[in-house]
């Protein structure tokens, strides 16, 4: 079955499902997506495990752009799962999941051992930043059609960012539930790494070489400079308004390119969710926070020295 098919299918399947109760609809559809990330995971060299809106298109934009110098790729594919090992099978197949849909396929809710005999990547970012950015998604690039499947807010875009935010399905505390997770299991690991998107904002190309030696790929200082440099914030932004991505990847694709809040490589900062919440709703989150998530991360005190301009994913 084609790409394409397959696609058509799976939204004809999305609209027969709004005739069931909405949590009912919510199950099958993970379950159907989840069956098919869990056979790519089965067969997966690394996988990339984050929250959405974590920096994971950025991320996957470098690691295009590692391997495509590497073995001499077309510069416009980015890295998908078995993309670019059908260009050179060499390049190893790399998952990139949120893994809440794998878990709801396989049953295993409160532990990571679909995981466990896998190369991880886990990139984590303070959750605060991630629900900013996940309500700008919510609020402008979400498909309406799986906006109504998977929400219980309104649908006309009506809710503002701190009624986002403390959402117990959108907001904080499912990030919250996502970082304490995956906190809970990480001893379970032989071979994980846990990578932070501020250190990955702040020093690429450190981060990047420590990402690439954790997957067995040696590169020089060379390689590393050029990987960050074409996946710098305003590279990434002008590839998106030309729309050089448009033929292998909807994630770096945008409808509408003048309109800049309908652009994935979004205006940012870490630390940023301080320009978007009143001083009262940032005691509030970071109180919640505090009390809740795994100080392992380094999230419950308030972020310093906000960095601008990094692209999201």
């Amino acid at each position: 079955m084609s790409i394409l098919s397959t696609k058509t299918l799976r939204r004809i399947t999305q609209r027969a499902l709004f005739a069931l109760p909405r949590p009912v609809r919510v199950r099958i559809d993970r379950w159907l997506r989840g069956q098919k990330e869990f056979r790519k995971l089965q067969n997966a060299d690394y996988v990339v495990v984050s929250l959405p809106k974590s920096g994971r298109t950025w991320l996957r934009v470098m690691l295009s752009r590692y391997f495509q110098q590497k073995y001499q790729l077309p510069e416009n594919l980015v890295l998908g799962f078995s993309n670019f090992r059908k260009q050179d099978k060499r390049v190893p197949r790399i998952l990139f999941t949120h893994d809440h849909v794998i878990r709801y396929y396989t049953g295993n809710l409160d532990s990571k051992k679909d995981f466990y005999n896998k190369k991880v990547i886990l990139l984590v970012r303070d959750p605060r930043d991630v629900v900013v950015s996940m309500y700008h998604q919510w609020s402008h690039r979400a498909d309406p059609q799986k906006r109504a499947l998977y929400s219980e807010l309104s649908p006309d875009n009506s809710v503002n960012l701190f009624e986002f935010a403390i959402n117990e399905h959108h907001g904080i505390p499912r990030n919250i539930r996502f970082l304490n997770s995956w906190h809970n299991d990480l001893g379970k690991f032989d071979h994980i790494l846990v990578v932070h998107y501020e250190d990955l904002r702040r020093s690429p190309p450190e981060t990047m070489k420590q990402i690439l030696e954790f997957m067995d790929e040696p590169v020089s200082d060379a390689e590393i400079q050029d990987i960050v440099s074409y996946a710098d914030f305003s590279n990434m932004k002008k590839r998106e308004q030309n729309q050089d991505f448009k033929t292998s990847s909807k994630r770096l694709f945008s409808q509408n390119t003048d309109a800049r809040k309908t652009l994935k490589t979004r205006r940012g900062k870490v630390g940023g969710f301080i320009d978007y919440m009143t001083p009262e709703q940032i005691v509030a989150i970071n109180h919640q926070i505090s009390l809740e998530l795994s100080p392992y991360f380094g999230y419950n005190n308030s972020p310093e020295n906000p960095v601008d301009g990094e692209p999201k994913g």
